[in-house]
């Protein structure tokens, strides 16, 4: 069964008013935790209790926690606690101190007043769980003590000698003991300032890449970067290139002319159309249908300037074109290499002076799989 005194405490850690019926009532304050630096302890935080005499009317709180507890009726209760409450009144009236566990002790003044101290071993706040005072040792700032002598001069008393017959009086010499005087400094410990030394070393080092990479380093117009960019020591080595002689190809000897009548002596015979070469960059088509090598070479047929050519490829290399040309006249298209332009050799399907007679040699090319353009 529980009783009165066991309930309060309970109530009062949930609580911040509980009444006793005919008794008084208890209020309940939160205080934070305190340091007291003389004892050098940490106080947690804690409830500190007081008791009001005036606050005797029932709220209900305890009579009905208790008859809850006790599983029993509230008017039973309510007789229970009024016979504790006279218990505890006798017991002052009498002189006696009343002590209630976990909440402190009352007894009555000179002047019959009741008084109340509330038991500090306890801490009724639930936040507090658990937590005990904290001892601590203060921090005592380094002294240091200079001693300081200062020596005065020695002061010398003596007395006249006076000769007697058989004795003489001594001097006497009485020497005061130096004064020393002791002054006591203060010294206190300066805190190196270590964070803004770490934040220099940090920003330092940022604030001289920032300038660095973008002025002394190619990487605006690049866009990659690399370890040797971070190196402010680091130089850059130009590349430097030697022409190798013995990897260039030979070129044909252009000093050596051939005219038109020897370079129809080396074509095949089944050979139909020429082109001849006649600068650098313009090339004739030769009609050998009806020529005969070498006699009737100024019989042969020219395709002039107002001549139209289905150009099928353009080559760097004229070895490439040759062979394009070659595999077109395979195929019955009268192919041949119309000129070398912006260093590109043109190869030609075929040439013709109207657009019947072209459209029908770009029908063939483009049955061959060759698309292209007109020149004229």
């Amino acid at each position: 069964m529980t009783r009165v005194e066991e309930i309060i405490p309970e109530l009062l850690a949930q609580n911040n008013c509980v009444i006793v019926p005919g008794f008084g009532g208890f209020i309940a304050k939160v205080n934070p935790a305190k340091v007291d630096y003389e004892r050098g302890i940490m106080h947690p935080p804690y409830k500190s209790v007081l008791f009001n005499r005036q606050l005797k009317n029932d709220d209900g709180l305890l009579t009905h926690s208790l008859a809850q507890r006790n599983n029993e009726s509230y008017q039973t209760t309510t007789t229970e606690i009024a016979d504790q409450v006279a218990e505890w009144n006798k017991t002052m009236i009498s002189g006696g101190r009343l002590e209630i566990d976990r909440l402190g002790v009352f007894y009555r003044s000179e002047d019959g007043s009741i008084r109340f101290e509330q038991d500090r071993h306890f801490n009724l706040l639930l936040a507090s769980y658990g937590l005990s005072n904290v001892r601590f040792t203060p921090v005592v700032t380094e002294e240091k003590v200079e001693h300081v002598v200062r020596h005065e001069p020695e002061v010398v008393h003596t007395t006249p000698i006076v000769e007697k017959e058989e004795e003489k009086t001594k001097t006497d010499v009485v020497v005061e003991e130096s004064v020393v005087e002791t002054k006591v400094i203060n010294i206190q410990r300066k805190k190196r300032p270590v964070l803004r030394y770490a934040a220099a070393s940090i920003l330092l080092p940022i604030a001289f890449y920032s300038f660095w990479i973008p002025v002394k380093t190619d990487v605006l117009q690049s866009g990659v970067i690399s370890l040797n960019d971070f190196n402010p020591f680091y130089k850059k080595q130009k590349g430097s290139y030697q022409v190798d002689h013995n990897a260039l190809p030979e070129l044909p000897n252009s000093d050596k002319e051939i005219n038109l009548s020897e370079e129809i002596d080396q074509l095949p015979e089944e050979l139909e159309v020429y082109s001849y070469k006649f600068s650098p960059d313009k090339y004739i088509q030769v009609n050998l249908s009806e020529a005969e090598v070498p006699e009737k070479v100024q019989e042969t047929s020219f395709v002039g300037e107002n001549s139209m050519n289905y150009i099928v490829g353009c080559f760097a290399s004229k070895e490439n074109a040759d062979n394009l040309v070659a595999k077109l006249k395979a195929n019955g298209l009268p192919a041949f290499i119309v000129d070398e332009h912006n260093g590109l050799h043109r190869v030609s399907a075929g040439a013709a002076l109207s657009i019947e007679k072209l459209s029908e040699i770009r029908n063939e090319a483009e049955n061959l799989g060759f698309t292209g353009w007109i020149l004229k």
